[in-house]
């Protein structure tokens, strides 16, 4: 997510905050936090530097300074920010400073590997930020860039889209720049499909297409002329080729949900089990009559 300032902010000196700072020869990453979370700064450089390297073949190597502030209260936020982002958001990246800031783990309520998460997906918007504007781009290619490029495309995305695909109800393309407005359930499906999209393009044009489309980009500032001209399909056509590769790779990939496997399952297991019963019930009867059987004959013995 994105957080523009619309007023100047005024600056706020943090108090007993330091920097964790990691140097090469083509950029540093600053991470500044309080006293108390310099563990979590150096595990937030250490992130940083891993996910670059992931990233290179498709953004290219940054320079200059990353910077990064960790935040552990609303107060810490509102300073930065001038206000508060939704609640929902685990960090926002600030334009055209560049600068991302985190909420920590407590402050978010969340866990580390969700934390992590974060600093890779607001990474991924502040490289792609610095070599074009954000704002020139619609929502899906953006946010679908963010969620390809980390851990958030999981399995349970992707069955998501999945079972989209299997009932036709795959949100179109143009509906998708809603999608930080959508409730979350519709929202999830409009990210799964984000990244799909993304995943799409590199799939069949190769990792390098989507530093390709950035340097179109910064030539023509024009997404729908860029896409074409890189990929040599009409913008008009874009769907189409994008649906039919969800078609084809997608539309099988939910009954890998076990909910939805049970679900399935269930009335075989419940025949299945029917079938056990009476067949028990059957074996019980039988063996009534051959007791009675016997005894009979025991009684005719008798006499």
């Amino acid at each position: 997510m994105t957080f523009k300032r619309i007023i100047p902010l005024l600056v706020i000196l943090l108090v007993a905050t330091t920097k964790v700072q990691a140097e090469t020869e083509r950029f540093q990453i600053n991470v500044a936090a309080s006293e108390n979370l310099q563990t979590l700064a150096a595990y937030t450089r250490q992130i940083v530097q891993e996910a670059i390297s992931e990233f290179e073949p498709y953004l290219g190597t940054p320079t200059g300074s990353l910077n990064f502030l960790i935040v552990s209260s609303a107060d810490e936020m509102r300073r930065e920010l001038g206000a508060l982002p939704p609640y929902w958001s685990a960090a926002v990246t600030i334009f055209p400073e560049g600068r991302v800031i985190l909420k920590s783990p407590t402050m978010a309520h969340t866990t580390l590997r969700r934390f992590r998460g974060s600093i890779q997906h607001e990474l991924v918007h502040l490289l792609h930020g610095r070599q074009v504007p954000l704002n020139l781009f619609p929502n899906w290619f953006t946010e679908g860039l963010a969620v390809y490029l980390t851990d958030e495309f999981d399995l349970a995305k992707r069955v998501v889209l999945s079972r989209a695909v299997a009932r036709k109800r795959l949100i179109p393309l143009e509906r998708l720049d809603e999608m930080l407005r959508m409730d979350h359930v519709n929202a999830q499906l409009a990210y799964s499909q984000a990244a799909s999209a993304i995943e799409f393009l590199v799939q069949v044009y190769g990792p390098a297409v989507i530093c390709q489309i950035l340097q179109s980009m910064q030539e023509n500032k024009d997404f729908e002329k860029s896409l074409a001209l890189v990929i040599g399909i009409g913008f008009a056509d874009f769907p189409y080729y994008w649906q039919s590769y969800l078609g084809k790779h997608y539309r099988w990939i939910f009954l890998l949900d076990i909910q939805h496997i049970l679900w399935y399952l269930m009335p075989l297991l419940l025949i299945f089990a029917y079938l056990v019963v009476r067949r028990r019930n059957a074996r019980r009867l039988q063996d009534m009559e051959e007791m009675e059987m016997l005894e009979d004959e025991n009684s005719d013995q008798d006499y």
